[in-house]
């Protein structure tokens, strides 16, 4: 089952599509202003996290490696960049019921960046996704449990391996 696109997003898709070098521009703008003053930027968007996500993303050390991953995708120019974001929020037409091999979600359930409930429909539509949800978690729970993943994801890889 196809997920609908989310407002905002289908907002963004209209208006790249009516206008793509303003849209373009904009996105340049948006951008290079999160170069030039982290903090203020990930600032505003901490407010709207959980406390744990809130104290990752308004610590400098993050916002230079952040920074850092911007640069490289600016190296493409804005526009590889931007194409980048359209192919990821559009509609690929690709059933999920599809997917036959072994597919491991993880998310926190206290994720203010993507919604819980639209990763439980996208794990329900794979035939064969395990979802784990931790609780009192963010979006950024990655950076303290990556251990805990890379070993969930070893013994995952044995299960995916029954597909083959």
């Amino acid at each position: 089952m196809k997920q609908p696109l989310a407002p905002h997003l289908k907002i963004m898709l209209r208006a790249f599509n009516i206008a793509p070098d303003i849209f373009k521009y904009i996105m340049s703008l948006i951008m290079h202003s999160t170069l030039i003053d982290p903090q203020k930027i990930y600032s505003k968007i901490a407010k709207r996290l959980n406390k744990t996500d809130s104290q990752i993303l308004t610590n400098t050390l993050w916002h230079e490696r952040l920074g850092e991953q911007l640069r490289h995708r600016l190296m493409g120019g804005v526009k590889v960049y931007v194409q980048e974001y359209m192919m990821m929020i559009q509609n690929r037409d690709i059933e999920l019921s599809e997917i036959q091999c072994a597919t491991l979600i993880w998310h926190g359930d206290e994720d203010n960046l993507v919604n819980i409930h639209n990763i439980k429909l996208l794990a329900n539509d794979i035939e064969h996704a395990d979802l784990v949800t931790f609780k009192k978690q963010g979006h950024y729970f990655i950076c303290e449990k990556w251990h805990d993943f890379l070993d969930a994801y070893s013994r995952h890889q044995q299960k995916k391996l029954e597909f083959v």
